[in-house]
Order: C-alpha cells, then sequence, then structure tokens
C-alpha cells in the first residue's frame, strides 16, 4: 500500500484556488510510485474537520496543512483565522489510525514558549507519532523543500517499514541532523 499524504492548502494570497504546494508535492508522487498524494483547498475551519473526517482509517497517513500562519494560528485566507484548539477539534475526528504524522507548513503557527506543550496538545487527538511546524517566518519555497525531505527521508521510509520503530527514530534524529540549519 502506498505511502498516503493528504494536502490541505490555504488560499494563500489569492482568492483563486492556485495551489502553490501541490506541484511539487504532484513531481515527487510521480517519481515515487510509493506515494499517493490527496488534495484539497481550504478556507475555513470546518473545511480541516471535514477533510480529516474524510481520511480512512488505518491510512496511518501523513497530513501536510499548508497557509499562511501566525503564532497559534493557521490563515488559510486573509479573512480566515484557525486557532490550535480549532485544529485540535478537527483532529478529533480522525478515525483510528488514519493519520500517523501532521506537519504544518505556515509560519510560526508553533511557535510558543511551550512548543512541546502546544505539539503534544495537537499530536494526541489525531494519534498521530509525529507532529511538526514551524516556529519562525520561512519563505514558501524553502519550507516546500523541508517538507518534502521530511516526507521522503522520515515518513515514506517509516511508513513501508512501520514494524521497526527504533529505525523511524533513527531517520528523525538524522532529519533533525541533516537539516538543522534549514529547520
Amino acid at each position: 500500500m502506498p505511502a498516503t499524504v493528504y494536502v490541505l492548502e490555504g488560499a494563500w494570497d489569492s482568492a483563486m484556488e492556485s495551489p502553490m504546494i501541490l506541484p511539487y508535492l504532484t513531481a515527487y508522487a510521480n517519481s515515487h510510485n510509493d506515494v499517493k498524494v490527496q488534495y484539497r483547498t481550504i478556507r475555513c475551519k470546518e473545511d480541516v474537520a471535514y477533510y480529516v473526517s474524510q481520511i480512512r482509517k488505518g491510512t496511518k497517513a501523513f497530513l501536510y496543512i499548508a497557509c499562511h500562519g501566525r503564532v497559534g494560528e493557521l490563515h488559510p485566507t486573509d479573512e480566515t483565522k484557525i486557532t490550535v484548539d480549532d485544529v485540535c477539534t478537527a483532529l478529533k475526528d480522525a478515525k483510528s489510525e488514519a493519520i500517523s504524522f501532521v506537519h504544518f507548513g505556515s509560519c510560526q503557527f508553533v511557535h510558543s514558549t511551550q512548543r512541546r506543550k502546544v505539539l503534544e496538545k495537537l499530536r494526541v487527538p489525531a494519534g498521530a507519532l509525529w507532529v511538526s511546524g514551524y516556529t519562525k517566518l520561512i519563505d514558501w519555497l524553502p519550507s516546500t523543500w523541508l517538507d518534502l525531505a521530511l516526507i521522503s527521508e522520515v515518513y515514506v521510509p517509516w511508513r513501508n517499514a512501520t514494524t521497526n520503530q527504533k529505525a523511524a527514530k533513527e531517520r528523525a534524529h538524522q532529519f533533525i541532523g541533516s537539516y538543522d540549519q534549514l529547520a
């Protein structure tokens, strides 16, 4: 079964739905037959809750939420904000083992003096093993590269060998060490 990446992408600076992340993930998936990409545009917290609830039980997906962000807030459109608590509520709708990894490709979303507590708060309702996101402002292209590397070097190998959790932890530590400067 291929590793599934569910992308929920905001509208960025345009009222039109012009995906910025999708072309990169599509190119990656087209060159790796062990990855499948599912894509949806989000505009509000209800969209996030709905699409999270649609991920099938046992998928062990990588949920990738990409949009503008500020400290503790996602901004999928100029007019909309989604708080950490809103995301936690949406993640509670996840089916059993539907999501294994959650990554927020959004500036500053997990910035906090209690970053680990925020990440754990987001991890628990999803039942995920891994939650990550940006604590600083980051340009979208370098963040997209890092996000692709996370999918390729940590999630996909883990998904393809879920029985070896020790190896998965080692890959995660290697990833953090390798991309420390960019991260």
